[in-house]
């Protein structure tokens, strides 16, 4: 039995109600989800305010807008700075005044090369720092001394830059101090193999204590690691705390991987957000307007804890520097709270998953167009339509119900990715095809209707990519759209082989197998050199696009084109693609305007490239970490953009047109 046009148009639509419906979802969700969380790093603070008054200037913080600080662990280096103990090896003990060695000797201490020795003269800086060794080093290892006067903690391990600077747990004076001040806490905490089951427990014990906004890991592991024992059961305390994933800046790996983040995320009931901060490096090279700019658009991308680094200029004093930290956190606040966020503790995104109920009706809509694009190119499979439906269609939509549904749906994010750009344009092609040969004109309005029909259709593949990607592990960047350069490229062949089926010496309007006979035509084609230039050309063109595409650009953007970014992203509210309004609308213009003055010479050339703008407009809803109202917005701002340069464009081609024409008939007259 074959699949009717009918069939299929009810299949897709259903598919786009289902998307709408997730979407409606996810948008209550993303306007729900507005708490966010400026920290401050306390240690990058104390280091840019030395010489002032730590209180002063945090009481100063507060009140532009850091709502917590975020707390390392303390490390024999730190407290060797603040003057809590002394660290020495014991052959640096021999040339210190006061008889070191006799104290040793009377204390029975035997010292080897091998040994670490840390001397103080404060009980609760002795039994802190004993108590974190032992855990990290075990107790054969760690032994204490007291004499009259100081502390003395041994330690069979010998004094290395890895010990100086090996996290060994919190100081609490420095939360009990952040606390007086009004302010939340963040720790950040250091995983070290040896932490047991008893470690973790009493940490997260005393850590109930304070009030802490959020959990964000130091290093590349997240604490209990790798005991799966020791990971659930910090899975468990998370959550009470928002666990933050850390922003990379670019890499196919969105957030920093933290090893047992996957699993700590999945355990803790996804009680994650996202966390932005910059780095030292660009703290210090960055003008402080653009640093603004960088964490404002950060929260655009779903992040809810900024953590900022102070402003730090080498040429600056430590006054001037904390006086532009404090400038620009009170700009971000007034721009944050402006756009409609609100500072304080972060709570979760409350939108976790879509239905499965929804997701298969997805399923069916991408799988019925899929037929419909092979149904355009191959009309000779038109009798099998049904076949291939149940051929693609069943497998993925019992694999929904497995727990293989992530590779599930990222396969069919694929193939919506690719299907609807494809469809669209092979649809005009034929279009394009069947008014050539019966001779019919395209006026204005014929045209605005094309090109919102085009537009649509890659639109609604757009929704439905943002509708079957709907699950926080996606929106979080635990999960993201694999296949980038596949997308990118494959629907250009496509719609390659719907010209080569429409365009050839036959018509797939007209001849079922026109595909096959045209292909077998073009391959039999002597080439010339210019063919080849052409075939560099275009193959220069290609790497460029795939180099420009994706999240691993090949090279940096031009000066010129970052300039036209920044000034976009000044007056609008969200920035366009420029793959979009620059190439892909403006094209599809001209696409029409061409079609409708019977210049089809320009055809596929004018295809590929609003094929490129289509792609970008489906890619956009695959970002599934931006709110879809700012896609949307994105995608209104690139459709109005593209139609103006295409206008321009068509009025500039058309004046050159007139004035050579004009220049013709004067030198025929003459």
């Amino acid at each position: 039995m074959e699949m009717k046009n009918k069939t299929i148009y009810i299949l897709i639509i259903l598919a786009l109600i289902s998307s709408l419906i997730i979407g409606i979802q996810r948008h209550i969700a993303e306007n729900q989800y507005r708490r966010v969380d400026l920290t401050i790093d306390l240690d990058e603070l104390m280091e840019s305010a030395q010489g002032m008054d730590l209180k002063e200037v945090l009481t100063d913080l507060k009140k532009a807008g850091i709502h917590s600080v975020a707390v390392k662990e303390i490390t024999l280096n730190k407290a060797r700075a603040m003057g809590l103990l002394g660290v020495y090896s014991p052959s640096e003990l021999r040339f210190l005044p006061g008889g070191w060695m006799d104290v040793l000797e009377t204390e029975k201490l035997n010292t080897t090369d091998n040994m670490t020795l840390i001397i103080t003269d404060s009980d609760r800086v002795f039994e802190m720092i004993k108590e974190q060794l032992t855990a990290r080093f075990g107790k054969e290892k760690v032994a204490g001394y007291h004499t009259r006067d100081f502390k003395i903690i041994s330690l069979a391990f010998p004094k290395t830059a890895e010990l100086m600077n090996l996290e060994l747990g919190f100081d609490f004076n420095q939360f009990d101090f952040v606390r007086e001040l009004g302010l939340k806490i963040i720790p950040r905490i250091k995983n070290h193999p040896n932490l047991d089951e008893t470690y973790i427990i009493q940490l997260f014990e005393r850590l109930s204590e304070y009030p802490v906004s959020a959990i964000v890991f130091e290093g590349d592991e997240i604490l209990g690691f790798p005991k799966e024992n020791r990971l659930s059961l910090v899975s468990q305390y998370l959550r009470n705390y928002p666990f933050g994933l850390i922003e990379t800046v670019t890499g196919p790996a969105p957030n920093f991987h933290q090893k047992g983040m996957e699993k700590v995320a999945r355990l803790s009931g996804y009680n994650i957000t996202r966390v932005f901060s910059l780095s030292r490096k660009e703290m210090k090279q960055l003008d402080p307007e653009s640093i603004l700019g960088k964490w404002s658009r950060s929260v655009e991308r779903n992040n809810r804890i900024i953590y900022i680094k102070p402003i730090f200029k080498g040429h600056f004093a430590s006054e001037r520097n904390v006086a532009l930290t404090i400038e620009y956190v009170n700009k971000l606040k007034t721009e944050l709270t402006e756009k409609g966020f609100i500072i304080e503790d972060v709570k979760t995104i409350p939108f976790k998953t879509a239905s499965k109920f929804l997701l298969v009706l997805i399923v069916a809509g991408a799988t019925a167009a899929g037929v419909q694009m092979i149904d355009l190119i191959l009309p000779a499979l038109k009798r099998y339509r049904s076949i291939l439906f149940v051929v693609f269609f069943i497998p993925l939509g019992i694999m929904l119900f497995t727990p293989m549904w992530i590779l599930d749906i990222l396969l069919v994010a694929l193939a919506i990715s690719i299907i609807f750009p494809s469809v669209a344009l092979i649809w005009f092609i034929r279009e394009a095809c069947i008014r050539k040969e019966t001779g019919a004109s395209m006026n204005i309005k014929e045209g605005c209707v094309v090109f919102c029909k085009v537009v649509g259709i890659a639109l609604a593949g757009a929704l439905l990519l943002a509708g079957v990607l709907s699950d926080i592990r996606f929106f979080m960047k635990l999960e993201f759209f694999r296949g980038v350069k596949l997308a990118f490229v494959v629907p250009l062949v496509m719609i390659w082989a719907g010209f080569m089926a429409y365009w050839g010496k036959e018509t797939a309007a007209k001849d079922s197998g026109a595909l096959v006979k045209n292909m077998h035509h073009f391959l039999h084609q002597h080439i010339l050199v210019k063919h080849l230039a052409i075939m560099g050309i275009g193959g220069a063109v290609l790497l460029i696009y795939l180099l420009r595409s994706g999240n691993l650009p090949g090279f940096s953007v031009p000066v010129f084109e970052q300039e036209m970014r920044n000034l976009l992203e000044t007056l609008l509210l969200v920035r366009p693609r420029t793959k979009e309004f620059l190439i892909g609308y403006p094209a599809l213009v001209l696409l029409i305007w061409a079609a409708a003055n019977g210049r089809f010479n320009f055809l596929l050339p004018l295809a590929l490239l609003a094929g490129v703008g289509l792609i970008s407009l489906t890619n956009t809803f695959s970002h599934l970490h931006i709110p879809i109202f700012i896609s949307l917005l994105r995608t209104l701002y690139g459709i109005i953009l593209g139609v103006v340069v295409g206008i321009v464009a068509v009025v500039m081609i058309w004046s050159v047109a007139r004035c050579l024409e004009k220049i013709q008939e004067v030198l025929v007259d003459e």
